[in-house]
């Protein structure tokens, strides 16, 4: 993703103190203390969260995933759910509220165990985009 960026100059990457990214592309900037501690900075700067939920990594991973998204939730952020096969049921139970701005039809799609790939990308774009329609017209306000 960040290879793809026609501007790597502005991409800052946030790692743990002592530690590397590895991306190889934009600067480095070792702030957390941990890996929990980077999720904390993580929550608090996300507008928006694309939750790929996947059903990988057993019960204690998919708890420990879940509060990541939870916190950024917390703190503001947008979660979109990008449901994948058996994740389904972990994100349905969830509960988690469509966006008003973005179109039911999308949030549909975004939250299908069964939509393409293909599809699933559109409506994540689609969603994006209207909140960020959304967010750039209350600044104006």
């Amino acid at each position: 993703f960040a290879k793809s960026c026609p501007d790597p100059e502005g991409i800052y990457n946030l790692c743990t103190v002592g530690g590397s990214s590895g991306f190889g592309v934009g600067k480095d900037e070792p702030r957390a203390q941990d890996t929990t501690h980077q999720a904390t900075i993580f929550a608090q700067l996300a507008d928006i969260v694309l939750a790929v939920d996947v059903a990988v990594g057993g019960e204690g991973y998919q708890a420990s995933w879940w509060q990541d998204v939870v916190m950024s939730y917390s703190w503001g952020a947008v979660v979109l759910p990008v449901v994948l096969g058996a994740g389904a049921a972990h994100l349905e139970a969830q509960g988690l509220p469509r966006p008003p701005c973005v179109p039911e039809d999308a949030w549909a799609v975004l939250s299908s165990p069964t939509a393409e790939h293909a599809a699933r990308a559109e409506a994540a774009a689609v969603a994006a985009q209207s909140l960020y329609a959304a967010r750039q017209a209350s600044i104006a306000e």
